[in-house]
């Protein structure tokens, strides 16, 4: 699995550590930054995050494409509102077992995302176990995805 990880200072540490933790895993991954604790603007990492994962995946809803990004920021949710503005960007942020699970298997989002202030890592890395673990499950899911397609063309 090829994943892209952008964060923005408030992230900083738990980027910096999935990173380690999903290349020990065999996953090939490039951390787009910051590395930085300096204050930066999630919607600026949002855009080198989703810009990169909607080219590699040709911004389809496909699940075999094998790409995938994690956004980080203080709450998990304006990074996640920002790579939604992208085209071909599924992205929603992750809080339970549940939802690690579901939004792969019935929304296929190709980015997730967590919150560096109410998350802890150990969490978030059984979050992002989850994920990888699940499959889309297609069917009347797909339809969704695909209306949901149709309508950014629609704007």
């Amino acid at each position: 699995m090829k994943v892209y990880i952008a964060n923005d200072h408030r992230g900083t540490k738990y980027a910096v550590a999935l990173a380690e933790f999903l290349a020990a895993g065999g996953n090939l991954v490039e951390h787009l930054g910051t590395e930085s604790e300096d204050s930066c603007d999630y919607p600026d990492m949002a855009q080198l995050l989703g810009e990169r994962v909607a080219k590699e995946t040709g911004g389809s809803g496909a699940d075999d494409t094998g790409v995938f990004g994690i956004g980080i920021c203080g709450s998990g949710v304006g990074i996640s509102i920002a790579l939604n503005k992208i085209r071909g960007i599924r992205a929603t942020p992750v809080f339970n077992d549940h939802l690690a699970e579901f939004v792969k298997r019935h929304n296929n989002a190709n980015v997730i995302c967590f919150s560096a202030d109410t998350q802890d890592l150990a969490d978030i890395e059984r979050y992002v176990n989850i994920y990888l673990q699940a499959r889309f499950e297609g069917g009347r899911h797909e339809q969704r995805v695909k209306k949901i397609h149709a309508l950014e063309r629609s704007q």
